[in-house]
């Protein structure tokens, strides 16, 4: 009888859950605004996204607009502009905007900067 109670409840758990309206995402990407007030003027908002569980890959991403992350990291649209942070090459010293596009100026330097306070130039 107790094994029939237990699993009613196990079923009525895997349905409720189930059925969850919630997106299954595993591992959120964790998102940190790093805006410069230059881009800021120009309505252009730049977002470090850091994903993965244990080997994060970091990506610099730019948006017309501030978007509306969901509950796993994903933007309510896309990106103008978006880079991957190739630690091979080094460790990023700043970014620079051209022509709406972000490029990274890398440097042999691991004190240069923090990923989340790097500077931003226009260009």
């Amino acid at each position: 009888m107790r094994i029939g109670i237990y699993l009613a409840a196990f079923l009525m758990l895997a349905i409720v859950t189930g059925c969850s309206n919630k997106p299954d995402c595993f591992v959120a990407d964790t998102i940190k605004e790093i805006t410069a007030q230059p881009l800021n003027e120009k309505g252009l908002h730049v977002f470090l996204r850091s994903s993965g569980l244990n080997d994060k890959e970091h990506f610099y991403e730019m948006y017309k607009g501030v978007p509306v992350f969901d509950d796993c990291g994903q933007p309510g649209r896309q990106s103008i502009s978006q880079v991957h942070v190739d630690s091979s090459v080094g460790y990023p010293q700043k970014l620079i905007v051209k022509n709406n596009r972000l490029e990274i100026v890398y440097s042999s330097d691991e004190s240069s900067h923090s990923m989340d306070t790097i500077p931003i130039e226009v260009e």
